[in-house]
C-alpha cells in the first residue's frame, strides 16, 4: 500500500509539472548530489520506438523529489543522470512498453518494484514508472520515468532519470 501512495504522489507531481509547462528547473547539483544530462539511454534501458531526443531540462518538482529520495535511501551519496524525449505516442503506449517483465529482462529486478502507472484521460495525461536494481556492495540504481502531455505541443514529454545511490542502509533484525 505504501508503494501505491508514493507512486500516486510521483504521478501527480509529474502530471502537474508537465501539463503546466514547468519544464525549466535548476541545473547542476541537487543538494550536493551530481545531476547531469546524458546523450543516450543507458544500455540496460530499452528504447520505445517513436521517441525523439529533446533538450528539456529536468522539471524542478522532479529534482526536488529525487533529492528527497537520495537523502532517504542512502546517506546523501548519489548521482542523477537524465535524458528527455518527445513522442507522438500516448501514455498508454509508454506504460504498455515499460512493463515489469520487459524491464526485469533488461536487469531491473528490484523486489516489489512498482513498474508503471498512468492516466490517459484528458489533457493532463501522464505516467510515472519505477524500476530498480541493487548490487552486493549496498549500492543501487533506480530508474524513474516521468511522462506527460505538453499542453502547448500536445506531444508526450518523457524524462528518464537514473539515480545511482551508495551506502543504502540495511535493516538489521532486532
Amino acid at each position: 500500500m505504501h508503494n501505491k501512495k508514493i507512486l500516486a504522489l510521483w504521478a501527480l507531481i509529474a502530471i502537474m509539472t508537465l501539463s503546466c509547462g514547468l519544464t525549466s528547473g535548476i541545473s547542476g547539483l541537487v543538494n550536493g548530489s551530481k545531476t547531469s544530462s546524458v546523450e543516450a539511454l543507458w544500455p540496460d534501458v530499452p528504447a520505445m520506438d517513436g521517441m525523439s531526443k529533446a533538450s528539456l531540462d529536468l522539471p524542478l518538482a522532479a529534482k526536488l523529489a529525487i533529492q528527497g529520495f537520495i537523502k532517504s535511501s542512502s546517506q546523501g551519496e548519489g548521482s542523477v543522470d537524465f535524458i528527455s524525449f518527445t513522442s507522438t505516442k500516448t501514455v498508454t503506449d509508454l506504460t504498455d512498453f515499460y512493463t515489469i517483465t520487459r524491464m526485469s529482462d533488461a536487469g531491473w529486478k528490484l523486489q516489489d518494484q512498482s513498474g508503471c502507472s498512468g492516466d490517459q484521460s484528458g489533457t493532463t495525461a501522464g505516467a510515472v514508472c519505477f524500476f530498480g536494481k541493487t548490487t552486493s556492495d549496498n549500492s543501487g540504481s533506480f530508474l524513474v520515468i516521468f511522462a506527460g502531455n505538453d499542453s502547448k505541443t500536445s506531444q508526450l514529454q518523457i524524462f528518464f532519470m537514473r539515480v545511482d545511490v551508495k551506502n543504502i542502509p540495511t535493516s538489521t533484525p532486532q
